[in-house]
């Protein structure tokens, strides 16, 4: 159930205040992880701090027990979902000279093309093909090649923009 966790992992990315259980202390809040002694640490009420190892246990006495769970009513780290987990995104970045694509502005159909590079000053349309510049570009490939000359929504996969139709490079992932 709760053997061989590593907080450290799991909870890599979590947000400074996010609510955890405590079988001690109640409710507590993620403040962090120190990574030269491998411990996760809480806040508990806004007050005080307390830490865990990375197993979840105050000590690393074997007999102890996980005393840190998602919640009260979830105490199995394997059925945890964080909800704050990035989704792997593809990145235009990745392309190279050459690489088949196809691409498109805002509203346009998807059309095929050659990729050239990528212009991370042009914000509204940093990827450079061979016809032009586009805000969207992803590989023409067996996952996307029935999007040619429509305008259907890319696979969730290779949707690295936001829906306001405008690519920024801050907003990739």
């Amino acid at each position: 159930m709760n053997e061989n966790i590593d907080l450290t992992k799991i909870l890599k990315d979590c947000p400074k205040g996010w609510g955890f259980y405590s079988c001690v202390h109640g409710k507590v809040y993620f403040d962090g992880i120190d990574s030269d002694v491998m411990q996760v640490n809480f806040k508990v009420k806004g007050h005080y701090s307390t830490s865990v190892c990375k197993n979840g246990k105050y000590n690393n006495i074997t007999d102890s027990e996980c005393c840190i769970f998602p919640s009260k009513e979830q105490r199995d780290w394997s059925k945890f979902t964080a909800p704050w987990y990035k989704k792997d995104r593809f990145d235009p970045k990745t392309l190279k000279p050459f690489d088949r694509v196809i691409c498109k502005g805002g509203i346009e159909i998807w059309r095929c093309n050659f990729f050239s590079s990528y212009n991370e000053e042009a914000r509204s349309c940093p990827n450079v093909c061979v016809s032009g510049s586009y805000a969207r570009c992803i590989p023409y490939n067996d996952e996307t090649k029935h999007l040619v000359g429509t305008t259907d929504e890319a696979p969730e996969y290779y949707r690295y923009w936001k829906d306001d139709c405008k690519h920024n490079t801050e907003d990739i992932f």
